[in-house]
């Protein structure tokens, strides 16, 4: 997983995935924990990607992060 560092944008990206990891850390819900992480790694790659102008690998992480997210959404309707 790509580390945020002191890269204001990286984790402006990877905040909310990293709020939500927290929270279903706290309940235990392992699933959306892994979901999680791996949405704040792509979000990561996406600002990494975006500031050094890659925007297709850009494009390419932030379209793996909403799958990832989407997979969350789809797993828990229960938990939206």
């Amino acid at each position: 997983m790509p580390e945020v560092g002191n890269d204001p944008c990286a984790e402006r990206s990877s905040s909310p995935c990293a709020r939500t990891q927290a929270y279903w850390a706290a309940k235990h819900a392992d699933d959306i924990v892994t979901i999680a992480r791996e949405s704040r790694a792509f979000a990561t790659a996406v600002a990494t990607a975006a500031k050094a102008a890659q925007f297709d690998r850009a494009t390419e992480a932030a379209a793996k992060m909403g799958a990832r997210c989407n997979a969350c959404h789809d797993l828990h309707p229960e938990k939206r």
